[in-house]
């Protein structure tokens, strides 16, 4: 099954972009 490891790359990304948004979302929107 290789759909399920692409499946976690693509949520392990958004989950990593979601965290440093949360973290510093006005660094983020500024920059």
């Amino acid at each position: 099954m290789t759909v399920p490891h692409i499946l976690l790359r693509l949520v392990t990304g958004a989950f990593a972009a979601a965290l440093v948004l949360d973290r510093k979302p006005g660094d983020a929107r500024c920059s």
